[in-house]
């Protein structure tokens, strides 16, 4: 009778990746299409859209301002909680079930207030700050505990690093390339392409679901992510590696 832990697992982490940039495009596009416009899963382009409407004198200064300030907070707090409790063995289980928590509770309270009338209301400024806390929570993970990782929040690296593994590979076709280094560039490109599919299809499922269901969308992701902190702590109580990231995984 073979023993539980002779049997081939897959790792939570590799879920989990994907996992974390699908929630990445959900949220973005939730939070732009059915929170006036603004962005949690990376801030840059809240602060662009904010400095343009500060500069023209009109939009919603309150909402984007307090996001922007929440996301910063956010980080400076999150990233030390994470320095504090580094090396605890469920570190990242217990970040993720935050993570999920905050964002089924974006989602209740969303559908809840829905519809917004403005950014300047409450529900607007409360639904922003928790957004901005998750993915906050989110960005610091991808910089500590998960640094070893595809970033998940941010496409533009990923697209970068998916081109330049692309020409490595057509370069091989010429004899340019060694066999490593095309190799390697093969594995790259499997993992950019599947951070860069996972946030697309993210983007899609949120546009769909919150035109049909509203901010309940986002129920989905929050309970998928709960499901796989729960993978990890199995794991990790079962004395098996994968409640952090895993060594040698390309940046």
């Amino acid at each position: 009778m073979t023993r539980r832990h002779d049997q081939p697992k897959i790792s939570p982490l590799t879920l989990s990746l994907p996992l974390l940039g699908f929630i990445a495009g959900v949220v973005d596009v939730v939070c732009f299409f059915g929170l006036f416009h603004v962005f949690a899963a990376f801030i840059t382009g809240t602060l662009i859209i904010f400095l343009g409407e500060v500069a023209q004198f009109e939009g919603h200064y309150s909402l984007r301002f307090v996001i922007i300030a929440t996301f910063v907070i956010g980080a400076i707090g999150w990233s030390l909680l994470v320095d504090f409790y580094s090396g605890r063995r469920l570190l990242l289980t217990s970040m993720l079930t935050v993570e999920g928590v905050l964002l089924l509770a974006f989602a209740v309270l969303g559908t809840a207030a829905a519809p917004l009338v403005s950014g300047a209301d409450l529900a607007s400024i409360v639904l922003g700050i928790i957004a901005a806390v998750a993915m906050s929570l989110q960005n610091v993970l991808m910089a500590t505990s998960l640094s070893g990782q595809m970033p998940t929040t941010v496409m533009t690296g990923n697209t970068i690093h998916t081109l330049r593994s692309a020409n490595v590979i057509f370069r091989s076709w010429f004899g340019k390339e060694a066999p490593a280094d095309v190799a390697e560039a093969r594995t790259r490109l499997r993992r950019r392409l599947s951070a860069l599919a996972s946030f697309a299809i993210g983007v899609v499922f949120g546009g769909v679901g919150l035109k049909f269901v509203g901010f309940a969308v986002v129920a989905v992701p929050a309970v998928l992510l709960l499901g796989a902190a729960f993978m990890h702590a199995r794991q990790a109580l079962d004395g098996a590696p994968g409640d952090g990231a895993e060594p040698g995984a390309p940046t």
